[in-house]
């Protein structure tokens, strides 16, 4: 109850940055009530469940309200919350970086240290954002690294999450069937393609053989099991992703099970699903793009998920 009332909060303060319109007279209040109330009877079902409320941002006076004080699952709605409180907070021009450190100042080329990626919830490696993809935005990003002067690295590449202590999913969330969608996506201080990959499910060189799986970008964080079929039966033309039974790993199942059949003369069916380490598939991503302009690494891959021992040098 406490969280859904400070979401409220954050929401009326919010609006009471924009410009707002002279306070609704009782008629119009009572009409907005009644559409509302008509609205939600329209769309009315036993598995549909509504809480909702209007408050005036200038008086705070209720206008309208259904079950307003009944605690639900937020869902994709929470996005209001975290917009508002961030403007509030943060402000309009704030910028959310991605930023790259090394323990140690390069001597001819050479860092005797580690390379680290800090991050701040950065949502810019991502395709809709960046025409060209995130393998190309990365190529940029380790361009940067050698123009600064380091073409090697002794230590590891450092990806540094603490930004966002976690958890980065809901609880209750498991990783069975389905939850691979690309809206469940762990929420990290550092991510790329919004911490998901796309698979792009192709038919294979005759009806009955297996099917061909591609993934963007490539990396060697997140593993396929490829169960699928081509068929020349279009109608069988079925694909599913979903956890592999046989993987248990405590964080999470890393290898996706793909299954179903690819219709001959399908061009691709391409899913974006869910990454269990987004912060992996950065640095194993960021790590081979580091090595293509010229960046030798020596170390390996290393996530930072609590707070650093000492500030990173600045």
């Amino acid at each position: 109850m406490r969280r859904i009332a400070l979401s409220l909060a954050l929401l009326a303060a919010a609006a009471a940055y924009a410009p707002v319109a002279a306070p609704p007279s009782s008629a119009s209040a009572g009409t907005l009530a009644a559409r509302i109330e008509t609205a939600i009877r329209r769309k009315s079902h036993k598995d549909v469940q509504f809480s909702l409320g209007v408050w005036d941002a200038r008086t705070g006076r209720r206008i309208a309200a259904t079950a307003a004080d009944t605690p639900r699952r937020t869902a994709s709605v929470t996005k209001l919350v975290t917009t508002g409180g961030a403007l509030l907070l943060l402000g309009a021009d704030h910028e959310l970086t991605t930023e790259a450190r090394a323990t140690a100042a390069p001597v001819a080329g050479v860092v005797r240290g580690d390379l680290v990626i800090e991050g701040t919830g950065d949502p810019g490696f991502s395709t809709h954002l960046v025409p060209d993809g995130v393998e190309a935005e990365m190529r940029r990003f380790a361009r940067q690294v050698r123009e600064a002067g380091v073409t090697r690295v002794t230590g590891d590449l450092v990806i540094d999450t603490s930004a966002f202590p976690g958890p980065g999913r809901h609880p209750g969330w498991g990783w069975r069937e389905g939850t691979y969608d690309w809206y469940m996506a762990p929420v990290t201080a550092v991510t790329l393609g919004d911490g998901c990959v796309d698979v792009t499910a192709l038919p294979g060189a005759a009806p009955g053989a297996p099917a061909r799986l591609e993934m963007t970008p490539p990396n060697a964080v997140v593993q396929l099991l490829n169960r699928l079929t081509t068929t020349s039966d279009r109608k069988s033309h079925v694909v599913a992703f979903g956890p592999d039974e046989g993987d248990t790993g405590a964080a999470g199942p890393r290898r996706i099970a793909a299954k179903g059949s690819v219709w001959t003369r399908s061009t691709g069916f391409t899913a974006s699903l869910a990454c269990v380490d987004p912060p992996e598939l950065f640095g194993d991503v960021l790590g081979r793009a580091l090595a293509a302009e010229g960046v030798a690494v020596g170390g390996g891959v290393r996530v930072l998920r609590g707070p650093p021992a000492a500030p990173w040098p600045r």
